[in-house]
């Protein structure tokens, strides 16, 4: 019996990638139930010596961090470009998504 694992839309990981190698970051998560963005790191990635933060509010010190209310973390925020942008598809193809993929309203 083949068990395919379904995409969880709510779920995001993070990697580094780098010239030789891609690094596992740490994964961005929405809850339905709060209505809140959590960014967990990896627990191995924030203690090697090379770790960057995701953005000046995501401390390294701190592995779990949770957004405000209905709120992308503002690092993040600029990450993906608007559907509008002429280089929407490029980036899209270029991260394997589908650029008719539905976009949650709330980020």
């Amino acid at each position: 019996m083949n068990h395919q694992i379904k995409p969880d839309e709510n779920r995001l990981q993070i990697f580094h990638e780098g010239r030789k190698r891609r690094i596992f970051v740490g994964e961005l998560t929405y809850n339905n139930k709060t209505n809140r963005y959590e960014l967990a790191y990896d627990k191995k990635y924030a203690r090697s010596k090379n770790a960057i933060p995701i953005g000046p509010e995501l401390s390294l010190f701190k592995l779990h961090h949770e957004s405000e209310k209905n709120k992308l973390f503002p690092s993040l925020q600029d990450r993906i470009p608007d559907k509008s942008n002429p280089a929407y598809e490029d980036y899209c193809h270029s991260q394997g998504i589908s650029p008719s993929e539905k976009i949650s309203s709330s980020c």
